[in-house]
Order: structure tokens, then C-alpha cells, then sequence
């Protein structure tokens, strides 16, 4: 071959190769501008359809992964928006059967295509007579591709549904793992954890709802150690719960079923579950793991939260720190198939 022709082979291989670097970066800058940030304050909404309560001697927290209401049988097809509040109404009157007084809630979508642009924190809190919602957004794309036959914007994240009001709410979004490259952010969903403040009668207790990265552990405990050294911050009655994503120490089976489907560029090497130290972070900030045998009021079927349809393994914790006292908790087993978690809740007094 003569050496211009190779010349302008290489020229038009290096033209279509930086054509096609400036078009990912193009699109990875549109779809996340303007980006979420790290850290930032968002205002609790009130619902004026609903009528708050008066506050009694005890509290009950509750906690619950929704799968942002598609269910634990979803079987990989695009679901209309009638079977989306279908399935949704069967978690609302989950949340009116427990009963709780402040409810933290992971994998919630606000606004996003593929549950069909359905807020589901306002469809929940309307249906399940909560007047006060924090949302904590850790997601949001112009465009994402998903699995279950929905492709489009997303607007996703946790939330907060309270009979009493909420008088803060900051959101704090955590870094991807360091192992994923730079292109594939876009597929992969972040995660977060968010601080309240509410008032509860002339008392105050502040809650953290936390959804911790599912499959990288180094991060999942940096997270961990990130939340108790914010909670260090805070004085007063103190609340930790949501969607860990790993099992206690004490566990007598470490098989880790949910991270088995981790997305190929996770490193599963470095998964070592009998040695992880996100609870140990936890335990040793003086927090008390609410949802343990001897905090339940009659003889626990399971601790585990999953999945719901047969439940393997505890990954939703309500933890508790500062003055309050646990009464009683439970894992909700009759939720059965509304999500893949099942539903947890504990039964407070504080001073």
C-alpha cells in the first residue's frame, strides 16, 4: 500500500474516532446538565388534602424498599400506567395497614418515564394519608435505558412520607464505584442518603434514610462511615434506616444472593461479605440495630427482607442512637410480592 493512502486511512480512522469520543462526552455532559449535586437542601412538600396528627407517647418508623412499584413478578415487559397504579395502590394500602407515623421509602421514582411520569412519593403519601414528604433525588437523566421495556428520562431516588412536620431535608449523593468507567455512568443507577429534621409535637428527631450502594463493598462501608460521621454532627434522638444492602455480622450464611446480578464491570473479586465491616461502622458509632430478635414481641419467623417472595437474607435495618427506646419491631412478611424487599418496622419512645 502507498504511504499516502495509509496516511489517509489513519486520518479517517483517528477523524471517526475522536468524532465518536466528542459525541459520548456530548451526550454524557446533555444528559446529566444541570447535574444533582453532591450535597444540597430540598424543601419538604405539604399536601393540604391530608390532615396531620397529634403526636402520642410512642413512634413508629417504618421502612420499605418499593422497586419503585413495579413488584417482585414484574417478568421483564413494559407495564401500562393502570398496572403501574394498580401495583402502587397495593403498596399505599401496605403503608395505611402499618400504620406507621414517619415511613422511609427507597426506589421511588418522581417523575419518570418508565413508571409512566407517575410521582409516586405524592401518589403514595395521598393514598396513605401522609400530609408531609421529603424527597431526595439521586438520579435524574434526560435519557436512561432500562430493562423492564421503558426507555426515557428518570427522576429517581428516596423519600420521606410524616404525619408530623418536616422542618429540613438534605440530600447527599454518593460517588459511582471507583471501578466503573466514566461512559457506563449513564446505565448504572446512583445511590444516596438523606437527612430530616422533624417535629414531633414541641420534641424534634432528626431521621436518615439511606439506600447504600448495592455492589461494590469498599464504597458501600465508605458510605457507611460517611452517614455516622454526618450523624455526629446532629444532637438529639437519632434514626437510621433504609436499604443497607449487605447482611450483619452474625449471619450465619454470607452468599450475598443480591449481588448476583452486578453488572459485568463490577470488580467481584474484591467482594469479601464474611469480613465486611458496614454494620461493625454502624454498631461502633453506638447505634442500636432496632430489627433484632430480642426487640420483636413474639418469636421472629425471619429477619430477612430478601427477596420477598422467599426471603434469604437481611438487607433493611432501622437503627436507633441517643435517648430513644425501642418497644418493639418486626419484618412484615404478609407484603409478599409489592416489592422485592419486604417491609420493616420499628415501634419507638424518645425523650
Amino acid at each position: 500500500m502507498k504511504p499516502y493512502k495509509m496516511k489517509k486511512k489513519i486520518f479517517i480512522l483517528l477523524f471517526f474516532s475522536l468524532l465518536f469520543i466528542m459525541g459520548v462526552m456530548g451526550f454524557l455532559w446533555w444528559n446529566y446538565y444541570p447535574p444533582l449535586p453532591p450535597i444540597a437542601n430540598y424543601s419538604p412538600e405539604t399536601l393540604e388534602t391530608v390532615s396531620p396528627v397529634s403526636p402520642n407517647n410512642t413512634l413508629k418508623i417504618l421502612s420499605y424498599n418499593i422497586h419503585f412499584g413495579i413488584g417482585a413478578n414484574w417478568k421483564e415487559k413494559k407495564l401500562d400506567k393502570q398496572n403501574y397504579l394498580i401495583r402502587l395502590t397495593k403498596i399505599a394500602h401496605i403503608l395505611k395497614h402499618l400504620n406507621a407515623d414517619i415511613v422511609l421509602l427507597q426506589e421511588v421514582d418522581f417523575d419518570s418515564q418508565r413508571s409512566q411520569n407517575i410521582d409516586q412519593a405524592v401518589f403514595l403519601a395521598e393514598k396513605a394519608n401522609y400530609p408531609y414528604i421529603a424527597k431526595g433525588p439521586h438520579q435524574r437523566e434526560k435519557f436512561h435505558p432500562h430493562l423492564y421495556g421503558m426507555h426515557g428520562r428518570i427522576n429517581h431516588g428516596i423519600c420521606i412520607l410524616s404525619r408530623f412536620p418536616i422542618i429540613e431535608n438534605q440530600m447527599r449523593v454518593f460517588s459511582f464505584p471507583r471501578s466503573m468507567p466514566f461512559y457506563l455512568k449513564w446505565l448504572y443507577t446512583a445511590h444516596g442518603s438523606q437527612k430530616t429534621l422533624i417535629q414531633v409535637g414541641e420534641k424534634q428527631l432528626t431521621v436518615f434514610n439511606v439506600h447504600l450502594e448495592p455492589w461494590a463493598q469498599k464504597e458501600r462501608e465508605e458510605e457507611m462511615k460517611l452517614i455516622t460521621d454526618w450523624a455526629e454532627t446532629t444532637k438529639g434522638p437519632l434514626i437510621i434506616g433504609g436499604d443497607f444492602n449487605t447482611t450483619p455480622p452474625e449471619a450465619p450464611e454470607k452468599k450475598g444472593y443480591h449481588m448476583q446480578d452486578a453488572p459485568w464491570f463490577i470488580d467481584r473479586k474484591s467482594w469479601d461479605f464474611s469480613n465486611e465491616k458496614t454494620i461493625h461502622i454502624i454498631r461502633n458509632a453506638g447505634f442500636v440495630d432496632t430489627i433484632s430478635p430480642e426487640n420483636f414481641i413474639e418469636e421472629p419467623r425471619s429477619l430477612s427482607t430478601y427477596p420477598s417472595d422467599k426471603p434469604l437474607e437481611k438487607l433493611d435495618y432501622i437503627f436507633a442512637k441517643n435517648s430513644i427506646k425501642i418497644i418493639y419491631a418486626y419484618v412484615y412478611q404478609e407484603a409478599d410480592d409489592a416489592s422485592d424487599h419486604l417491609p420493616i418496622a420499628a415501634v419507638i419512645k424518645f425523650d
